[in-house]
């Protein structure tokens, strides 16, 4: 299946930015949200988004529908204009054959390749209204299955740091290096950030190292024809140096 890797970093003492993993049968769905700034209610806006996200997640038996996931944002949405807190919002379902997803706002999705270069998945997306302001459109994306690296990043990433070198710290071996070297890239000289950072990456796992002499097999011709593995053959007393 898939590694995965999340990592938020403040600016300031609390900050607004959220973001989690949960693991499903069929895969797996990255949440991600940023409560606007400068307005009241920013972080419980992404707290909001978290919950519905998470709790439609652990009951769906479905997570391969890309409207689906749009609808729920939607209906975010609508509950979070009673309450005046607004988010962004990045929602993607990642399985063996496919990714699928939605968004609303300038939070981001990406596949890095594992050449350089990535596939922003969110590059349709509609930045304003932002969910809690009432008809935020969330919009819905496909994509076949990755190679290389899934990214999904708040704004405090994509704003600030080159796309560039963001690809490049995607392929650090170890991913968790990988998402903190991505933070670091939107650092003052001072080491603050200009904005919160929430960033997951998700990779496919590797399959463990196998030697090719450990995958091939020796055989010699016995005695009685029949061939037999080495690692199988029994001495004689030919074999044995008295």
């Amino acid at each position: 299946m898939f590694d995965h890797f999340v990592y938020i970093e403040p600016c300031a003492r609390r900050g607004q930015d959220r973001a989690e993993v949960v693991e499903h049968r069929d895969g797996l769905i990255v949440i991600l949200a940023d409560g606007a700034g400068g307005t009241s209610g920013g972080a419980e806006a992404a707290d909001t988004v978290m919950l519905w996200a998470r709790a439609f997640a652990d009951r769906t038996g479905d997570i391969r529908s890309a409207s689906k996931w749009a609808e729920l944002l939607a209906k975010v949405d609508q509950q979070l204009q009673l309450n005046n807190g607004q988010t962004t919002a990045v929602i993607v379902a990642l399985f063996d054959d496919g990714i699928v997803g939605a968004s609303v706002g300038d939070s981001a999705a990406w596949i890095i390749k594992p050449g350089g270069g990535y596939i922003d998945l969110t590059s349709a997306q509609v930045h304003k209204p932002l969910i809690g302001a009432g008809g935020a459109q969330a919009v819905p994306f496909e994509h076949a299955q990755i190679e290389g690296a899934l990214l999904v990043a708040s704004d405090g990433l994509v704003k600030y740091a080159p796309p560039a070198q963001i690809c490049s710290a995607a392929s650090d071996p170890e991913i968790s290096s990988a998402a903190k070297r991505m933070v670091d890239l939107t650092r003052l000289k001072s080491g603050a950030l200009w904005d919160d950072v929430a960033v997951v990456l998700c990779r496919r796992r590797r399959a463990a190292n196998v030697s090719s002499h450990a995958r091939r097999k020796r055989y010699s011709l016995g005695e009685d024809g029949e061939l037999v593995e080495d690692s199988d053959k029994q001495p004689d007393s030919s074999d044995v140096s008295g």
